[in-house]
């Protein structure tokens, strides 16, 4: 992972590895940021999951969930913060 001063969230997310964000592949993270819903392939009737992006200023929110009958869900953040010295540090949790 590759990060630079002056990226905003949007980038940082786009740059984390599938390790942080599963299944998530690059064309996978620009479909959520574009529609804010992504259905994970490999699905079938009986087990189908999607993952949800919200965004707001500092702040990314996925939520992985069963569209299907199953129960469960993943929730992962992504919240950048300023430091006293102007740069940008983000916290994954």
């Amino acid at each position: 992972m590759n990060l630079s001063f002056g990226q905003g969230i949007q980038e940082v997310f786009k740059s984390f590895p599938l390790m942080f964000t599963p299944r998530l592949t690059k064309e996978a993270k620009d479909s959520l940021i574009s529609f804010g819903v992504y259905t994970l392939p490999g699905g079938d009737t009986t087990e189908t999951m999607k993952v949800q992006y919200m965004e707001e200023r500092g702040f990314i929110r996925l939520q992985y969930y069963f569209k299907t009958g199953q129960s469960g869900f993943v929730d992962i953040q992504f919240r950048e913060f300023k430091k006293n010295d102007g740069s940008s540090v983000v916290v994954l949790f």
